[in-house]
């Protein structure tokens, strides 16, 4: 099962309760998350710095910053490279939250995990 990407407006001083929402569901955050240098990936730094950083909610539960830094075994990455305006965005490399969710944002879409979970 694949899902579609789609934008949605919230209001980043209120509340919201991310877990509840679709899978494939994006929103930008807060503007004071941007400000933490250290996590936000390097495609955001050169391209879209100081714009409010764009999240996701994919499956398992995950809700995923798509323009933060990578973090794997301890040690931050360079992030994701994204092309396209949202919602029809394509981001490279695999996003994998291990043991959770292993997959792709393409062209819009998020794909099946590649490790082959399954989510209601």
């Amino acid at each position: 099962m694949s899902w579609q990407c789609r934008l949605i407006e919230i209001d980043p001083d209120m509340p919201c309760d991310f877990q509840t929402m679709e899978i494939g569901t994006m929103w930008y955050g807060p503007i004071e998350y941007a400000g933490h240098d250290s996590i936000m990936g390097e495609d955001y730094k050169r391209n879209r710095a100081g714009q409010r950083p764009l999240w996701i909610r994919l499956p398992g539960n995950v809700v995923h910053c798509i323009d933060g830094a990578s973090y794997n075994n301890g040690q931050w990455g360079a992030g994701w490279t994204v092309t396209g305006d949202p919602p029809n965005i394509t981001v490279s490399p695999s996003i994998n939250h291990i043991g959770i969710y292993h997959g792709w944002i393409r062209g819009g879409v998020v794909t099946d995990d590649c490790e082959g979970r399954a989510y209601p």
